[in-house]
């Protein structure tokens, strides 16, 4: 068994080598409609998603914040790129820096609480 991202996955999934009961985003791949969440597949409320986003040094003007934004925005929009992305299972999501600011403070707030829980809670014991 294995957690992969699709992208890394899928050539052994075409080869036959792996194959693929579930993934961990939070609705079913546009690529593979068929194959079913790990909450659909009976844990509710599972949802674990690679991400990417791009960062600047603090204190950067909020100006070129916003010009940064606008035009990485409209690259990732473009028919292509999401067509390109969307053959390897990647869905193109965008935001501003507001809601990508909001999103990995509760990113970084789930991981957290989820390092500090029991151990045991995972199955993992101590030696």
């Amino acid at each position: 068994m294995v957690f992969s991202t699709r992208f890394e996955a899928q050539p052994y999934i075409k080869s036959g080598k792996l194959r693929a009961i579930a993934v961990t985003s939070f609705q079913r791949m546009d690529n593979s409609p068929d194959l079913p969440t790990v909450a659909e597949s009976g844990l509710p409320g599972f949802e674990v998603s690679q991400f990417y986003g791009l960062l600047v040094p603090a204190g950067t003007p909020s100006q070129a914040i916003a010009v940064i934004n606008r035009n990485v925005s409209a690259a990732l929009q473009s028919p292509d790129i999401v067509k390109r992305y969307g053959e390897e299972g990647v869905r193109v999501v965008t935001s501003n820096p507001q809601e990508f600011r909001e999103f990995l403070a509760k990113q970084i707030a789930e991981f957290e609480s989820l390092a500090s829980e029991d151990s045991s809670a995972w199955g993992a014991t101590a030696k």
